[in-house]
């Protein structure tokens, strides 16, 4: 069952080349020994939310379509164990390449301080977050602009405005307001299925 599981599991999903697949499948085989051997007896000592955030959305929309129709050959005992599709959900989690199941986030950057100064902040604005594509001046598909100098014909919404040496407080604020976007568009993505 576990084999199956795993097995399927990296045919249908993206997954990080640089993590230990052995040890999160171990555990995985570890977590459904338990609950053949104890059903559920140890299950009043678990955090109940303890892994319900920080899984990106449209991956959880995924697994839980993947999950149901691989775990259906064994009975409602696992294909309907609210508890064990949690803890597989968290572990197959750490194995996804999160940049597949991210929406790109594309940015413009501006600078009166001219192509140097935007060549930096660009190097800085990326290391943000690993789904950010940074556009020129003429994309249409625009997330958001970030400038310290007036920006003519755009939506004022569209604009981030900080100063030509950003402070730690506007590097927060451009995290914050990218991770909004990211959000968002998670919201809108249509769910993918193979």
């Amino acid at each position: 069952m576990v084999r199956e599981l795993t097995t399927k599991f990296s045919q249908k999903f993206s997954l990080n080349t640089h993590t230990n697949y052995v040890d999160v499948y171990f555990s995985i085989y570890k977590l459904f020994v338990c609950e053949s051997i104890y059903q559920g007896s140890l299950r009043e000592y678990e955090s109940r939310n303890l892994f319900e955030s920080g899984i990106i959305k449209q991956y959880e929309k995924e697994f839980a379509l993947f999950y149901p129709e691989v775990m259906k050959n064994y009975g409602k005992k696992y294909s309907e164990n609210r508890y064990l599709y949690q803890r597989v959900l968290f572990l197959f989690s750490t194995l996804i390449e999160e940049s597949s199941y991210r929406p790109q986030i594309n940015i413009k950057i501006l600078s009166s301080g001219g192509a140097i100064e935007e060549l930096l902040l660009t190097k800085k604005v990326q290391s943000l977050a690993n789904n950010i594509a940074i556009k020129d001046s003429n994309a249409k598909d625009l997330d958001i602009i970030v400038s310290d100098c007036m920006v003519n014909n755009t939506e004022n919404d569209l604009v981030f405005y900080w100063n030509l040496q950003p402070t730690e407080k506007e590097w927060e604020a451009l995290a914050r307001r990218i991770a909004e976007i990211e959000q968002d568009k998670e919201l809108r993505i249509p769910l993918v299925t193979n």
